[in-house]
């Protein structure tokens, strides 16, 4: 690869080459009943590649990515995106619905802090595993409350 952050087009590239399957990670996939669970491949300061492992009904909170771009790849299953705006006028200050859609196996998804904020979740019955490619590496977000827009910073970890 080559060196600093990756631009859309070059970070989508990769995704869309990656062709191996769960097996080919299977030292990455790690389930927990209580919450999904964000599992480091690679980081470099320039990128990071996690594994992430969705039981059903598991999902993120509202957050941004700090300025960071993010594709996500679903390796197995189906995970579905929710897209918000903020309304930052002073008598709303809300998060508005952008766009929800379903991810599925083979499927690949972009996000960046300009196209807004976002949420994932597995809504399906079965396990989901979702490749993450963030560049540059992440090392927290802010998570957004729904009714009030009020962000949290949330620093992030791997299991």
């Amino acid at each position: 690869l080559k060196e600093g952050p990756l631009d859309q087009h070059f970070g989508s590239e990769i995704m869309q080459d990656i062709c191996f399957g769960v097996d080919e990670i299977s030292q990455y996939i790690h389930f927990n009943d209580r919450f999904y669970t964000r599992n480091l491949i690679t980081r470099t300061d320039d990128f990071e590649l996690l594994a992430l492992c969705w039981k059903s009904e598991q999902k993120t909170p509202v957050h941004d990515h700090n300025g960071a771009k993010g594709w996500i790849k679903v390796l197995q299953g189906q995970i579905e995106e929710t897209r918000y705006k903020q309304d930052l006028s002073p008598k709303n200050k809300c998060l508005k619905l952008h766009s929800q859609e379903k991810v599925s196996s083979g499927d690949i998804s972009y996000i960046e802090d300009e196209i807004g904020l976002h949420s994932l979740a597995n809504v399906s019955s079965k396990n989901c595993i979702t490749l993450h490619l963030y560049s540059p590496s992440v090392v927290y977000c802010n998570d957004y409350d729904q009714k009030t827009s009020q962000a949290k910073k949330h620093v992030l970890v791997y299991q």
